[in-house]
């Protein structure tokens, strides 16, 4: 859905108008209900060990960490280097640490790191696919 923070007094508002019967409004609010905002944070490299550190946090719409795990599938593909991830400073990988593709989930607080390898100096699109199916996209770039 893209990154978008709605305001909890615009939530409080919906989730009023919902309660008194506005069909509209309860459709509104069962689609925000599930969404899901993941903020991303792309370090710089670490030339002495090819790698760069990803983090994220996901929030609810008005911005809020959502206090809870959250499964998220990463996937990295390089041009031709290595690519492969391993767990950074938060989450943890339950599948594929050092892999292309790992399925990871958030600490308790929504937040994760993921370390990507490449010692190609090249770009490398990185997914990240939350539960609730949203998908985000990131390129990192090694030198």
């Amino acid at each position: 859905m893209g990154k978008i923070n709605v305001s909890a007094d615009l939530l409080a508002k919906l989730k009023h108008f919902a309660d008194g019967g506005d069909v509209i409004a309860s459709v509104v609010q069962a689609i925000t209900n599930n969404e899901k905002v993941l903020t991303l944070t792309v370090g710089a490299e670490n030339t002495g060990a090819n790698t760069i550190t990803i983090t994220g946090q996901v929030s609810d719409l008005d911005g809020t960490p959502i206090k809870a795990v959250t499964d998220i599938l990463i996937t990295s593909v390089p041009v031709s280097g290595a690519g492969t991830m391993t767990v950074g400073a938060s989450g943890t990988i339950k599948a594929g640490s050092g892999t292309k593709s790992v399925w990871m989930q958030t600490n308790s607080s929504g937040a994760f790191g993921i370390v990507v390898l490449n010692a190609a100096a090249e770009d490398n699109l990185v997914t990240f696919q939350l539960d609730n199916g949203q998908l985000e996209l990131v390129k990192i770039t090694y030198v």
